[in-house]
């Protein structure tokens, strides 16, 4: 089926926002899809409760997650799509799923996951 809809591919988006949050965000989110003229032709919503666990790089918030399934597109403009969506994300300190969501340059990752020097130290 997905071979129908994304022939040449797509990107998957998982975003989890804050409770407080949540509606102001997808509503960015929404506008810069429409804005330009992309779709989702298949999106999940899920409920988020703050994990006890401090995983350093998972979903442990408190929130509502929003996966967006998005057709790939080998453009400037798509690229600056998905820069203008790791905004949002970022302006309201808020986080992608790192497993399914690609799309993230060096300086989003740090500002989305700023306990990014926990796994540095582990690293070395």
């Amino acid at each position: 089926m997905y071979n129908n809809f994304f022939r040449k591919g797509f990107i998957e988006y998982q975003v989890l926002f804050e409770k407080n949050n949540f509606l102001n965000a997808v509503h960015e989110i929404e506008f810069l899809i429409k804005k330009n003229n992309y779709s989702s032709y298949m999106s999940s919503f899920k409920s988020y409760r703050a994990s006890k666990e401090k995983y350093i790089f998972g979903l442990i918030k408190d929130g509502f997650c929003i996966t967006l399934d998005i057709q790939y597109e080998k453009s400037i403009k798509f690229v600056n799509f998905i820069r203008k969506m790791n905004e949002v994300t970022i302006k309201y300190e808020d986080q992608v799923y790192l497993g399914k969501t690609s799309c993230v340059n060096n300086q989003e990752f740090k500002s989305m996951y700023n306990n990014y020097n926990k796994f540095e130290k582990i690293k070395n």
